[in-house]
């Protein structure tokens, strides 16, 4: 329930629009990569299937062109097109959330919000998948809202930062002037808590 504020994209305010008008929006403008592609993913579908699902909802394409798009994207994120008809448990984390990847950016939106989409991830791994993201991000010419709490993950892949307590926006600039001159007293204690 949204009780005030709005949402702008592409000039319009998000929270005027209905059901139908934000179907037309979601996956297909704004697309979004879960926390946990462990559960993020229907364990009953082939990852093939679910890459066309969210393709066949935006676009008109015969089975053969749905197909041939899915085994696109899987070979974007790195992951072969024999792999289509696979199932997720056949998958490790990595390479769970690089279909988790393909499915957000298989309508080419321009807005992908991720929500900590490394969390489930060892550290190597971790940096695969974000490397990945920043290749991706540039090749499809998408913007990234970023989800986490891990600073080196945001010093990292963003370009600016908005730190927030308790839903609020508390102060947003460049990483590189937050990083190096943060303002707020929260912001000072958040990196007062961490190491260098």
């Amino acid at each position: 329930r949204i009780v005030s504020g709005e949402i702008y994209f592409e000039g319009e305010n998000l929270l005027e629009k209905d059901e139908k008008e934000m179907r037309e929006i979601r996956g297909n403008k704004i697309s979004m990569i879960f926390q946990d592609p462990m559960t993020s993913l229907n364990p009953i579908m082939t990852v093939g299937e679910q890459i066309e699902e969210v393709i066949s909802l935006h676009e008109d394409l015969s089975k053969e062109q749905l197909r041939k798009r899915a085994e696109e994207m899987l070979e974007t994120v790195g992951i072969r097109k024999e792999r289509f008809d696979d199932y997720p448990h056949e998958f490790s984390g990595g390479m769970k959330q690089r279909v988790v990847i393909a499915m957000g950016l298989a309508c080419n939106p321009k807005l992908i919000i991720a929500d900590e989409p490394t969390t489930a991830l060892d550290v190597t791994i971790q940096a695969q998948v974000l490397e990945l993201m920043k290749e991706l991000k540039v090749k499809f010419n998408t913007s990234m809202l970023l989800i986490t709490h891990d600073l080196g993950v945001v010093a990292e892949t963003c370009d600016y930062v908005s730190i927030m307590y308790a839903g609020s926006s508390l102060e947003y600039g460049s990483v590189d002037r937050i990083y190096n001159n943060p303002l707020h007293p929260y912001t000072i204690g958040l990196f007062n808590s961490i190491q260098s």
